[in-house]
């Protein structure tokens, strides 16, 4: 019993603390866990853990990333689901868009090949919570009750302080302003709101979210001064295949010289942020 005890001890002192959930409003906190990484695609994707499944995001938290990726699109009868495709046919063999069926109905329905369902936002935010995970929502489809739904819910599960959206549209970033504080920011935005000089960090509550290729390097310092989160997308779709690797490690490489804030990045290369 005695050498049990002193086991599971020693397992206790080698296992890494729980990360503290992630407040994107605080960006000087941000800047202690540079850099923050964001899991693409709903989490950490394998062939049993399909995007945006409980499995995957549980891998994401495994994996010690900071944020998780919903894609989120709304039910037949108007519940905020976790689910990427236009259609189910690719994942789940099954033909219909999500708005096709009620909750009722997706939630018989299983990935293909494994025994994972199709998460509703309410069980996905509760997972985060559960697993200290913030989450960057990218809206699929949704309408003014939905997107309300989404407020609620992420309020409701204690997320309130650790969302963000990558939605340009400004009717979304409005709708979900209560919650997702931060805005996407472009380079011209960027110098009219420094120009203005409304306070010392003019830039505060704002993210650059866009390519490799776009990050604005020259002026990465001067906007992170300004209080901007600089977060450059990292993502398979976007490399030519069987150049991603080399070419991902290049981008990752330049940015984190850069010294940008982190990535919304895909899991695969997670191995070459060390």
């Amino acid at each position: 019993m005695l050498t049990s005890l002193i086991a599971a001890a020693a397992d206790d002192a080698h296992t890494p603390p729980k990360p503290k959930l992630i407040n994107v409003t605080d960006v000087d906190m941000l800047r202690t866990r540079r850099p923050v990484l964001i899991a693409h695609r709903g989490g950490v994707v394998s062939a049993q853990a399909p995007e945006c499944s409980a499995a995957a995001i549980k891998a994401a938290a495994g994996a010690r990333f900071d944020l998780v990726e919903l894609d989120v699109r709304t039910s037949k009868d108007g519940v905020p689901i976790v689910f990427h495709d236009r259609s189910l046919k690719q994942d789940c063999g099954v033909d219909g868009r999500i708005a096709d069926f009620t909750a009722d109905e997706i939630a018989k329905f299983k990935y293909r090949g494994t025994d994972q369902s199709i998460l509703t936002l309410d069980e996905a935010l509760r997972l985060c919570k559960q697993l200290s995970l913030g989450v960057m929502f990218d809206i699929k489809q949704a309408d003014d009750a939905s997107l309300a739904e989404i407020v609620r819910l992420t309020r409701a599960h204690g997320l309130d302080k650790s969302a963000v959206t990558i939605n340009g549209d400004p009717t979304i970033q409005k709708r979900l302003g209560a919650v997702s504080r931060i805005r996407l920011l472009s380079v011209e935005q960027a110098d009219e709101l420094m120009n203005a000089k409304q306070s010392k960090r003019p830039l505060k509550g704002h993210m650059w979210f866009g390519l490799p290729q776009k990050v604005p390097l020259d002026r990465i310092k001067d906007f992170q001064k300004a209080g901007a989160l600089i977060i450059p997308g990292i993502n398979i779709f976007r490399y030519p295949k069987g150049k991603d690797m080399k070419l991902a490690e290049q981008d990752i490489k330049k940015l984190r010289a850069a010294g940008v804030d982190g990535f919304q990045i895909d899991s695969v290369y997670q191995k070459f942020i060390k």
